[in-house]
């Protein structure tokens, strides 16, 4: 299985998208590639990706609204210290058409450096989403993503825009230690179980308006160097600042408190 597992690939995407799927390419070796048909499980370690990723397969997507598809990976998706040199796609809009994907077991990247664009707005994941110690150099966009399992983001570093506005996380959403370099928004996402963004730094413009936070909402630890806004937000469970730092001060205008909050030597300057 581990031979077969070595040649495994996702197709490539050449503009504009003439490919179904992803395809692997390894390094030094152009010519071993195999298509992959998003039934399998795929691993694939230690590898540089110089094109295009998409985990889409346009032809073989199904309508799910006007002008909306949707693709099925059934398989489970594990990428482990691995370099993609240009963006990643699990979304797509070709011909007036907005192609998403759902993922119906895990997708794990570990350790993962992203030069280029990360696109996952859309995605529904069935099993863990982990993109545990990744660094994204390009924009990241999770607009509209929806986990129903636990969400890992813990000791990742965002080096542009990041966006997860309307976001759904069924479980914990655990984005520990993390680092925002610029704009990041939550603008309007949904929190079900605890949200955890203890030990992150926030350099830029951050917007968590209009979000829900079911459960606890904890930023302990955590700096925000630029306006911070929490407006119209819904705290039902624990909310806790303990030692935050408010460089540029924040916003919580008409924000709804339930539970216990706990601004414990915060510091708002």
């Amino acid at each position: 299985m581990k031979k077969y597992l070595a040649v495994i690939v996702l197709s490539l995407i050449i503009l504009p998208f003439q490919s179904c799927f992803s395809q692997r390419k390894d390094v030094g070796d152009p010519g071993n590639t195999r298509m992959m048909n998003g039934e399998n499980d795929l691993l694939i370690e230690g590898k540089k990706f110089d094109e295009v990723m998409t985990l889409l397969e346009v032809p073989k997507a199904t309508e799910e609204n006007s002008n909306i598809n949707r693709y099925l990976v059934k398989g489970a998706v594990v990428f482990r210290n691995c370099e993609f040199q240009k963006s990643f796609l699990a979304s797509i809009k070709r011909d007036g058409e907005s192609y998403y994907t759902t993922f119906g077991q895990q997708v794990f990247f570990d350790s993962c450096y992203f030069w280029g664009d990360v696109d996952f707005r859309g995605a529904i994941i069935q099993g863990v989403l982990n993109f545990r110690n990744c660094v994204f150099y390009g924009n990241a966009n999770f607009e509209e993503i929806e986990c129903t399992s636990n969400a890992w983001f813990a000791n990742c570093f965002f080096k542009r825009e990041v966006r997860f506005q309307n976001a759904f996380f069924n479980r914990k959403a655990n984005f520990f230690n993390a680092t925002f370099d610029s704009i990041c928004s939550f603008q309007s996402a949904f929190f079900n179980q605890d949200a955890q963004f203890s030990n992150s730094k926030f350099w830029k413009y951050t917007d968590f308006t209009l979000c829900t936070f079911n459960m606890g909402a904890f930023f302990n630890y955590s700096t925000f160097f630029e306006r911070s806004l929490f407006n119209n937000s819904g705290l039902r469970g624990r909310a806790e600042f303990v030692n935050a730092v408010f460089k540029k001060g924040v916003e919580m205008k008409t924000c709804r408190f339930s539970g216990d909050l706990k601004f414990n030597k915060a510091e708002f300057h």
